[in-house]
């Protein structure tokens, strides 16, 4: 039973991850402004890719550790990308406590 609901989970944010990966392959809008804002629209491919490759590695089961460590890299990065451009941690622009889940998953 443990061993289950640890799976649901790992799918579940590995599934939010993966449809993360596609407003910045279709370039939506409010991506490209918030890229543009942080100064990363250049890299904006790049960062999907290295997302979508850290959900295919967390995934695989040979290759779960990988993933678990690609995907607390990823994570820890927008971190550290949102509090650079001093966006508020504990208050987002998604309401009260929207940054802080992220931080258990990471």
């Amino acid at each position: 039973m443990k061993h289950r609901i640890g799976n649901v989970l790992v799918y579940l944010v590995a599934g939010l991850m993966g449809l993360s990966t596609l407003p910045k392959f279709l370039r939506l809008d409010p991506i490209v402004v918030n890229f543009t804002r942080w100064n990363l629209l250049d890299h904006l491919t790049i960062i999907g890719v290295l997302e979508l490759g850290a959900v295919l590695l967390l995934v695989y089961p040979r290759t779960y550790v990988w993933g678990l460590l690609a995907v607390s890299g990823y994570l820890g990065g927008a971190i550290a990308t949102h509090m650079a451009a001093g966006e508020p941690f504990l208050m987002g622009p998604h309401g009260p406590g929207a940054v802080a889940p992220t931080v258990l998953l990471a």
